[in-house]
């Protein structure tokens, strides 16, 4: 069986979604003005709403932090970054990590994800 869609949801101990990774491909089918000619990258979105909670400090540690500049902002406060398809994975998860302490600051929380397929 082959999966269209997959979507990993990065989140912190109380639910709150802190990163989202998708495949390229599924991205460039939203119909937003983001587009790489690399459907086997991997997209990470971080996106900042008021509702969250520490959005206001998050959001300064995501503008100032080396990662920033990296980052296309999509829509207001909804950020995306590409990574080739041809990644490792260990590069993919410490640029995870490098959003979980530097932006979130979170070293010691307890960090949990889904994998969802659809």
């Amino acid at each position: 069986m082959k999966i269209k869609n997959l979507q990993l949801d990065v989140f912190r101990s109380n639910g709150q979604v802190l990163m989202q990774l998708y495949k390229q491909r599924d991205v460039n089918l939203w119909d937003l003005n983001f587009d790489f000619p690399d459907d086997k990258a991997i997209v990470i979105e971080v996106s900042f709403h008021k509702d969250k909670l520490d959005n206001s400090k998050n959001l300064s540690n995501f503008k100032s932090s080396k990662l920033f500049e990296k980052f296309t902002e999509v829509e207001k406060n909804d950020y995306f970054l590409r990574l080739r398809g041809n990644t490792d994975t260990i590069e993919v998860y410490k640029v995870v990590m490098k959003i979980v302490n530097d932006v979130y600051s979170l070293k010691n929380e307890y960090i949990n994800y889904t994998l969802n397929a659809y």
